[in-house]
């Protein structure tokens, strides 16, 4: 009996602030409440800050926490494919930016994000709003092309494509590496003490893996170049696709002057 008294816990002030926390992680449906509650109290500084170079730090700073949390606090996607899933990159660019829109009130009804208002962690909001964005793209996939997306490459539809033609890849190639306006190479995807990785070479490295017919995602970039998961995916949704589709738009402007 003296050893079942010894699993007994007695439920004192102390015990209830250990179950309120484990309820609230749960709810947050991650059980790192740390970082949970620091992106929550970030908020709450964000929502008092008192001047716009106040706000701008504190969006940047709730940014790279989310950006720099362990992977498995994010939604993983549907199987097979998860996170390998073209939908997943669409509804996770969606997710990213309604984050960055609900933080400065730019959403509808002009709500800006208030943890005191019944808003649940930035990381929960991004889950069920990259959850809802990839339903909604899946069933419109659905309908218009069965199947779409079930690769699990990644580079079928991301590198530009003349409509029922074969790519000039060596176009892309040509763009990557001459980098005629200069954005490739001026824009990071990483930049710290120990690693700098720009746009221009994480471009390349994906255009080296599609041209041999290499898988590529995400997760593998980042295991490539060392830097966070977190942070590749980030750079995926901001820097790497737009920049994809500048590609695409030069190659198309210089077929239409050359026609």
């Amino acid at each position: 009996m003296k050893q079942n008294n010894q699993d007994y816990t007695p439920v004192g002030p102390t015990h209830l602030g250990v179950t309120t926390l484990s309820k609230r992680s749960k709810q947050e449906g991650n059980p790192n409440v740390a970082l949970h509650e620091e992106l929550k109290c970030l908020g709450r500084q964000l929502r008092q800050a008192s001047s716009a170079k106040q706000r701008r730090g504190l969006h940047r700073k709730i940014m790279t926490v989310m950006l720099s949390a362990p992977q498995r606090c994010y939604w993983p996607g549907e199987p097979p494919h998860y996170r390998h899933d073209p939908r997943y990159i669409q509804a996770a660019d969606i997710a990213w930016d309604y984050i960055e829109r609900k933080l400065k009130g730019d959403v509808r009804g002009g709500q800006a994000y208030d943890p005191d208002q019944g808003n649940a962690s930035p990381i929960t909001l991004w889950n069920m709003r990259c959850k809802g964005a990839y339903k909604d793209i899946w069933k419109r996939e659905s309908r218009r092309v069965r199947g779409f997306g079930d690769s699990q490459t990644l580079n079928c539809d991301l590198l530009p494509q003349p409509e029922a033609e074969t790519p000039d890849l060596q176009k892309v190639r040509d763009i990557l590496e001459t980098d005629p306006t200069g954005e490739l190479s001026g824009t990071w995807v990483c930049r710290t003490a120990t690693t700098q990785v720009t746009v221009q070479e994480v471009l390349l490295e994906i255009y080296d893996r599609a041209s041999r017919g290499e898988k590529w995602t995400n997760a593998l970039l980042a295991e490539h170049f060392q830097i966070p998961a977190g942070t590749m995916n980030g750079a995926w949704s901001r820097k790497l696709k737009p920049a994809l589709r500048k590609i695409g738009d030069l190659i198309a402007e210089a077929a239409l002057t050359n026609q």
